[in-house]
């Protein structure tokens, strides 16, 4: 089975999306991305949602140590008050329909997340310590067509515990 595979049609209308062998570690990439709405999500509820430009850069920068690349992703809008930029993630890996990029610290600060010790669980920690600040994701997701298009890109951010998401 190779890494990108395809989903059959479906009927019900919504986009289909690239579909990955999952938990295969990528090489980080480089990506451009333009939205035109996004979504806050909070408590399974939308609590902002509006149609706007916004411009996404991801960029690869090396390891202090030399030995690693991460990914650097930046959004052009200074304004939007639910996220900071630029956002920085340690590794890139493949879920069932999209591609992760995710920082997994073995002790963070504030709090605690389901999300981030089950990752830390099957993939292991990516550092030893983060103090995640307020509106600083700890995960991105990718959603790419069977055309190789972004589609959505969605963010994780641990304080206070949302989702955006791009599309």
């Amino acid at each position: 089975m190779g890494l990108f595979n395809f989903f059959k049609s479906n009927k019900s209308g919504e986009p289909q999306y690239l579909n990955f062998e999952p938990l295969q570690k990528l090489d980080p990439f480089e990506f451009q991305f333009h939205s035109t709405r996004v979504s806050v999500w909070q408590s399974g509820k939308v609590i902002y949602k509006n149609n706007e430009q916004n411009y996404f850069l991801n960029t690869i920068q090396r390891s202090r140590d030399g030995l690693s690349n991460f990914n650097i992703l930046s959004i052009n809008n200074k304004k939007f008050e639910y996220l900071k930029s630029p956002m920085e993630f340690d590794i890139t890996i493949t879920g069932t329909d999209h591609i992760f990029f995710i920082t997994i610290p073995e002790f963070y600060s504030p709090g605690s997340n389901t999300s981030i010790e089950l990752f830390r669980h099957v993939l292991g920690s990516t550092r030893r310590e983060k103090n995640f600040q307020i509106y600083e994701p700890y995960c991105a997701k990718l959603f790419l067509s069977t055309k190789n298009q972004i589609l959505k890109l969605s963010i994780s951010i641990l304080t206070p515990n949302i989702l955006v998401e791009f599309k």
